[in-house]
């Protein structure tokens, strides 16, 4: 996933973020030199996904999968009627309507999670 300052999300544990944005600029908030390293941080209320990246896009894909338990759940732009959220046939379904981004159907299919 890459965060709104443009580091990707490598890794998650113990409320720690490892960040990694590949250049040699300073961390807009942070203020560190990343110089291709990864850093360790620890996960503060401003640390928000990026919802236009495709790789936080994936990850949330991932994540609706994993609380549906359907590997085949997949989203779909249907035009004037906005993004739906599919379970596989053998599921029944969509669970998520009419939403104006991919990214608001996937957070509102993984909201409805049993």
């Amino acid at each position: 996933m890459r965060d709104t300052y443009g580091c990707r999300v490598v890794d998650v544990a113990d409320g720690e973020l490892r960040l990694h944005d590949g250049s040699t600029y300073a961390h807009p908030r942070r203020g560190l030199d990343y110089c291709g390293k990864v850093e360790v941080t620890t996960i503060s209320e401003s640390d928000v996904p990026d919802l236009d990246d495709p790789a936080t896009l994936g990850c949330l894909l991932a994540l609706v999968r994993e609380a549906w338990g359907d590997p085949s759940m997949y989203a779909q732009d249907r035009g004037p009627d906005g993004w739906w959220v599919w379970q596989s046939p053998a599921n029944a379904g969509t669970v998520a309507r009419h939403w104006p981004s991919e990214a608001e159907a996937l957070i509102a299919a993984l909201e409805a999670a049993p």
